[in-house]
């Protein structure tokens, strides 16, 4: 009956051990993987930024491009009516054109 109290004792001790070194393990990946929701959290603003400011400068552009096209079309829209009515009054001017 010692030896199976010896062994039976081992057995525990051995189990005690695996359970305590599986615990260990899951709380370092359990530290890991905080570390690396930290990261997100840290990281994704940036991204989030990043691309907002990406954003804003494309539609900087487009705009400026459709305000420019638009000046461009007015001023040409002026000077015709201008020189239109030169005409009409019987004035000869160039106007550049």
């Amino acid at each position: 009956m010692d030896y199976v109290s010896i062994l039976l004792f081992l057995l525990v001790l051995v189990l005690v051990f695996y359970i305590l070194i599986k615990q260990r393990g899951a709380e370092r990946d359990l530290a890991d993987f905080k570390v690396k929701i930290n990261e997100l959290n840290q990281s994704i603003p940036l991204w989030v930024e990043g691309a907002v400011a990406k954003t804003f400068q494309s539609s900087s552009n487009v705009f400026e491009n459709i305000f420019s096209s638009a000046i461009a079309r007015s001023a040409d829209v002026i000077k015709g009516a201008f020189a239109t009515s030169l005409k009409e009054l019987g004035i000869q001017e160039d106007l550049g054109n």
